[in-house]
């Protein structure tokens, strides 16, 4: 038994000394693994972190970091701002077991970034053309230390000239409150009213605060700078203006504002559920100004943008902002009322059932738009932008940093931060946008050593409903940081890398535009760039935003740049060759090679041959040959090898003893039952003989001696005949004779457009969804109830479903229509088309969100509404005719702009005729824009009007600009014969009965024998922006020809003469008309029934 339990216990201890060997040879593995691998006790640069090991294959290895943001597991290494303690873990897996082994390092951040504060008086960008130095400026300089002293100076300095002001203390600008202190100061009402809060200088922002309470009692107020020629306001300390907006305008320039706190004019949006369209609070609105500077400026968020720049804006620089879009006491105060009173907010109350509030205030605080140069689609005097945006900080801005058409725009140095939206993105309910630069319509913006973080899109090129690349910007992107979660790029946009974070987003086209900028060809500036690297290092160690420089002098502005130095740049303007005309040479003449006229793209000015620019020829012209033959010039600028392009013309060698033949030509398509022709011949003499029959073949004699040949003197080599009946014939036989010779004959088969008889609903369906109604004649054969489609009506989509035929009603009408979509009307878009002889009756169009569903009829989402909405169409393309049209008991509701009975909105390059329209109780409502016949005649677009009746009918925009007429009219209108009977008008600012607000872009306004009997609605005006005829005049060019109209609300608008005002209709009858309108009771179109002039 003891020998027994003796070798028990001795097997029992060589087990156990046997594990221990074992474990202590595993320990030591992990030990000899860790040991064998050296971190840096600090680390400066991305590092190499092993995988395997040489001393145990068979081991993995992987890494974890405290900070992976710094420091990757993979050891790539992103420098901090300041020194940072990484735990660093090793991953060990071996012989079945794991094992964690840290170590400890040092990520090192960036040495110290302090300026000399000399740097801060440099501009450093496009207003250092414009802006000068106040250093040594005496006159013209003072201090406020309160409101009022503020609007005193305002007041006093209207019409000087270099005027500097310091604010001392804090500002309540709200107009309310502003208002109360000058009641309190002893205004009276009419001073206030007339003077103190008119405009000239300050008034109540024309957007009245909805929810928020501080801005329910205080107001949102609105500087004016006006015509100004040299301006800054600054602060010492970096003082807090609350509640105000600031609008430069009237060929202002030399415009500084630094060092200031702007904030407080943001409210939650409850009626657009975040969409934020209702109040236009812009910090900072530019129109027609050269030289402004915003510098170290703190802004907090508001409703609608930062900056909105319209047209003619230049020289423009915005640096060291501190662009804090995050939770503050102002948004609390909001959130706490929308807490206590949840039910009176079903929008933000349904939101709170899934979302903390915490969250919602985070998206709410979160900068919808930031900068927007360029402010409506197809907008003139964009081409002139030049900003310069440096050392700016923008904390959760959700979309435009910026947003750009047309114009040039150098970033630098800039951070946008939206982390704590991003991780928010996908919350239900709340739309987060992410987006970061949006060049579009050829605007060109070079961004550099900047950093984006948390941003999904970094670079939109393209925003149009369309995909015209005209529509699509340029950019370009160096040396810059990308980060978004786990992903790190530091590069440029032409790098060539599959997953470049800086290539667009947008793929409406298959390469990028050529960058470069329109108005400069280099930037005519000196700047200094900080390493995109460092910059928020830069940003912490040197004042960004507002605040107290100790011994800074704000006045002190340096690195002017003398305008007329600048080289604007060379570049040759390839859409603008001359002098390369079709060449028309007899048989055996020598070559003929004209010489290429060319333009600089950036001034305009003509480019010198053989100093400028030089160009090579390649053809196959044979001289003794006639033909058609091509001259190829391969055009090379001498002043840069990738400035190259090439250009071809027709060269043409003809027999001077043949006839003068037509050698090339082009017929349209048939249009309204017309063609039009382009015919090219040898010489300027002769004529042309044109016949239209159905014969598909004639002699030369058989054209000439036809009864109903057309005969035209040939004055020129292009000869154009438009508009030529075609009279239903299908083919076109031209032939020419000069002297005894006749030309040979060109016959053309017509293509007819096609007639397409409208008999039933599905029939005019079919024509609205059509994608190719060009080259279409719609005939309606009867009368359409539409009662059983008031929710069936087709989608239309504004890109697709754009009318380009003609729709001829013949009389007949449209009847009971109740359509419930996104935008648009009958008709979405009409481009270049017609509509004519039609009657619309009792039609009523909601534009209100609508929902989508699948083919199982399941809801999949909702499509939000757009602005432009009429009964007839909401808007129009090029050339438009819409003619012998009535419109009875029909009505347009929307709750986004450009509403009206007949035409929502002429866009830009439109021209629309309306001839003889009756529109016979009937009614439109939109948010803005609200006219009874035209919502808004657009930039560069026009419209003649004739012979229009209006009776019993009324316009209401729930917010601005309204008219019977023309509630916007930015570009020309020329208006004849129109009679207004009994109707109303309704908005809170911009009433008129002809026009509710002329724009400074407006060209052209005649009205002509108008008679206009209306009444203005002013129950919720806010502002004296009303009259008889016009609300609002920017430049006053509206003429008035014979215009009368009976009495109504009027004040600071364009009223009718005293002596064309009557008090009511009663003196109103046939004599009345016949003695004061002969043109109109002449005209065939018009009659007098019951005492009333009305189209027959």
């Amino acid at each position: 038994m003891k020998k027994i339990l003796g070798a028990m216990t001795f097997l029992s201890l060589l087990i156990v000394l046997t594990a221990c060997i074992n474990s202590g040879t595993k320990k030591d593995k992990f030990k000899e693994i860790y040991d064998s691998i050296e971190i840096s006790e600090v680390i400066t640069e991305s590092i190499k972190l092993p995988r395997k090991t040489d001393l145990y294959p068979e081991a993995s290895l992987s890494w974890q970091s405290s900070h992976p943001q710094i420091l990757s597991p993979d050891g790539t290494f992103i420098r901090p701002d300041e020194d940072v303690n990484i735990t660093l873990e090793l991953v060990i897996q071996l012989d079945g077991e794991v094992k964690f082994l840290p170590y400890q390092t040092v990520g090192k951040g960036w040495e110290n970034q302090t300026k000399n504060t000399n740097e801060f008086t440099a501009i450093g960008g496009f207003a250092a053309l414009t802006v000068k130095n106040r250093n040594q400026q005496v006159e013209n300089k003072y201090e406020v230390k309160n409101e009022l002293e503020l609007l005193n100076v305002l007041k006093e300095t209207r019409y000087m000239s270099n005027v500097i002001i310091k604010v001392s203390n804090d500002l309540n600008m709200g107009s309310k409150h502003v208002e109360k202190l000058l009641k309190e100061a002893g205004k009276t009402d009419d001073e206030i009213k007339n003077d103190y809060m008119k405009g000239y200088y300050y008034r109540a922002n024309p957007n009245t605060p909805l929810l928020h309470p501080t801005l329910i009692e205080m107001g949102v107020g609105q500087m004016i700078i006006d015509g100004r020629d040299g301006f800054m306001l600054y602060s010492d300390k970096g003082v807090k203006i609350n509640h105000l907006t600031v609008h430069i305008k009237g060929n202002s320039k030399d415009i500084v504002f630094r060092n200031l706190h702007m904030t407080g004019i943001w409210e939650w949006d409850e009626l657009d559920k975040g969409d934020y369209k209702v109040n236009d609070w812009d910090y900072f609105t530019l129109e027609n100004v050269d030289g402004v500077w915003l510098d170290h400026l703190t802004i907090n968020t508001s409703y609608d943008g930062v900056v909105d720049a319209k047209g003619n804006v230049q020289n423009v620089t915005l640096s060291w902002l501190d662009l804090d879009f995050s939770v503050n006491d102002f948004i609390e105060v909001q959130f706490n009322e929308l807490e206590k009173n949840r039910s009176k907010y079903p929008y933000y109350n349904e939101l709170r059932n899934n979302l903390t509030k915490e969250q919602i205030m985070t998206v709410a605080a979160g900068q919808k738009k930031g900068f927007n140069f360029g402010n409506t689609e197809g907008g003139i005097g964009f081409e002139n932008i030049t900003v310069t945006m440096h050392h700016i900080y923008a904390k959760n801005l959700q979309d435009r940093f910026p947003r750009l058409r047309r114009g040039d725009i150098h970033m630098y140095n800039v951070v946008l931060d939206s982390t704590d939206l991003y991780r928010l993105k996908d919350l239900g309910g709340m739309k987060v946008i992410s987006q970061g630069l949006v060049p579009t319509e050829q605007g060109a913006v070079l961004m550099e050593n900047s950093r984006f973080v948390g941003v999904a899109e970094a670079v939109k090129t393209h925003q149009a409903s369309n995909e015209d690349p005209d529509f699509t910007g340029r950019y370009a992107i160096k040396d810059s940081e990308y980060r978004l979660g786990g992903t790190y790029y530091y590069g440029s946009s032409t790098d060539d890398y599959y997953a470049n974070p800086w290539y667009r987003s947008n793929k409406n086209i298959e390469h990028d535009l050529d960058f470069y900028f329109r108005n400069y060809q280099e930037v005519p500036y000196q700047y200094r760039l900080d390493d995109a690297k460092k910059i928020t290092k830069v940003f912490k160690d040197n004042p960004l935003g507002a605040g107290l420089i100790t011994d800074f002098n704000w006045l002190n502005i340096t690195d002017q740049v003398d305008k007329d130095s600048i080289e604007l740049g060379n570049m040759i303007d390839q859409s603008r060759v001359e002098g390369l005309e079709t060449i028309l040479v007899e048989t055996g003449k020598k070559i003929i090679i004209n010489a290429p006229i060319l333009y600089n793209f950036y001034d305009n000015k003509l480019l010198k041959l053989d100093r400028d620019y030089t160009y090579f020829i390649e053809h196959n012209i044979d001289i003794n040959t006639p033909g058609i033959y091509t001259l190829t010039y391969i055009i090379q600028s001498m002043k840069h090898d990738w400035d190259t392009f090439e250009y071809e013309v027709k060269y043409v060698v003809y027999d001077d003893g043949t006839a003068n033949d037509i050698y090339d030509h082009e017929i349209t398509q048939e249009f309204n039952a017309t063609i039009d022709l382009t015919l090219m011949t040898y010489r300027a003499s002769g004529k042309i003989y044109i016949v239209l029959n159905n014969l598909d073949k004639m002699t030369p004699n058989e054209i000439m001696n036809d009864a109903n040949v057309q005969i035209i003197d040939i004055l020129s080599v292009k000869n154009i005949i438009k508009n030529l009946p075609t009279n239903g014939f299908d083919y076109v036989h031209i032939v020419t004779q000069e002297n005894d010779k006749i030309s040979h004959v060109i016959t053309e088969k017509i293509v007819k457009e096609i007639v397409v008889e409208i008999k039933t609903t599905e029939d005019f369906f079919g024509m609205l969804t059509s994608t190719m109604t060009r080259g279409r004649y719609y005939i309606l054969t009867n009368d359409l109830d539409f009662t059983k489609y008031d929710t069936d009506f087709p989608y239309l989509d504004s890109g697709f479903h754009r009318f380009q035929g003609i729709f001829d009603g013949s009389n007949f009408a449209l009847r009971n229509i109740d359509i419930h979509r996104y935008s648009g009307g009958i008709f979405h878009t009409i481009d270049g088309g017609q509509v004519k002889n039609l009657v619309i009756e009792n039609v009523k169009i909601t534009i209100e969100p609508t929902l989508v569903y699948d083919d199982n009829g399941e809801e999949i989402g909702t499509v939000s509404t757009s602005d432009r909405a009429a009964i007839l169409v909401g808007r129009t393309l090029g050339d438009v005719l819409l003619e012998n049209i009535k419109i009875i008991n029909s009505h347009v509701t929307t709750n986004k702009n450009y509403g009206a009975v007949l035409i929502g909105r002429i866009e830009t390059g439109s021209s629309v005729t309306v001839n003889k329209v009756s529109i016979i109780n009937s009614s439109a409502k939109s948010n803005g824009n609200t006219g009874v016949l035209i919502g808004s005649v657009d930039q560069k677009a026009a419209v003649t009007i004739q012979d229009i009746y209006i009776n019993s009918a009324s316009a209401q925009s729930a917010d601005d600009m309204v008219a019977v007429l023309i509630a916007r009219l930015r570009g020309e209108a020329v208006v004849k014969r129109v009679v207004v009977i009994d109707t109303n008008i309704k908005s809170k600012r911009n009433m008129g009965g002809l026009v509710g607000k002329e724009n400074s872009e407006t060209t052209l306004g005649i009205f002509e024998d108008i008679f206009i009997d209306n009444t203005n609605d002013i129950s919720e005006i806010i502002n004296n922006t009303y009259g008889h005829l016009v609300g609002n005049l920017d430049l006053r060019i509206i003429e008035l020809i014979n215009v009368w109209g009976t009495k109504t609300n009027a004040a600071s608008g364009l009223n009718i003469s005293s002596d064309h005002l009557l008090e009511d209709m009663t003196a109103v009858n046939e004599s009345f008309w016949t003695t004061n309108f002969p043109n109109i009771v002449a005209n065939e179109n018009w009659e007098i029934v019951d005492g009333i002039l009305k189209l027959k």
